[in-house]
């Protein structure tokens, strides 16, 4: 833009001379140029400026799609989704332990919150767990236990824009000795 009223000034106080056409047309030719480069410039720093807000739209904390054990689950709405996984995962979980003999002198009733992780490649991974002084004196060694029931486990990876990412979640497991 500024260019071409540099251009513009040039021809209009300069017109009154006899330029040969060819020296009209090198003119031009030479301002459209500049014009051209600038043009060029402000679309890239448009682009960069459009995809900073759209970066700064995307809620990073949320995904599209939660993790899933089944193809068909995809049809289910988020919130089912997460519902479903979590059930799945909670059964997986009863199932494990449920296959392990505990020996224990007192009977418990307790809850403890475990922290897992499903990576980009669908593994469940167990991170940690609360520590509740009664569960690790009457059931040593649960998290190890939890996280060997657990070690070949795999599910369809979380999604967001469709992109496998990987999702951190606390699911309470429930410690009672009577069950």
């Amino acid at each position: 833009m500024v260019f071409g009223f540099i251009a513009f000034l040039f021809y209009r106080n300069f017109g009154q001379v006899q330029f040969n056409h060819m020296s009209r047309l090198t003119c031009l030719l030479f301002c459209l140029t500049l014009l051209s480069c600038q043009y060029f410039a402000s679309t890239e720093t448009r682009t960069e400026n459009e995809l900073r807000e759209k970066l700064l739209e995307i809620d990073w904390n949320e995904v599209d799609h939660f993790p899933l054990f089944e193809v068909e689950d995809e049809i289910l709405s988020k919130e089912e989704q997460l519902i479903k996984f979590q059930e799945g995962l909670l059964n997986r979980l009863d199932k494990t332990l449920g296959e392990i003999i505990f020996q224990i002198e007192e009977d418990i009733n307790d809850t403890v919150k475990v922290d897992f992780e499903v990576d980009e490649d669908g593994f469940i991974n167990v991170l940690q767990m609360e520590e509740n002084k009664a569960v690790d004196t009457l059931v040593p060694n649960l998290l190890e236990k939890i996280k060997g029931g657990l070690k070949d486990s795999t599910v369809i990876a979380a999604e967001k824009r469709g992109i496998p990412v990987k999702i951190r979640f606390q699911l309470p497991v429930i410690i009672d000795s009577n069950q």
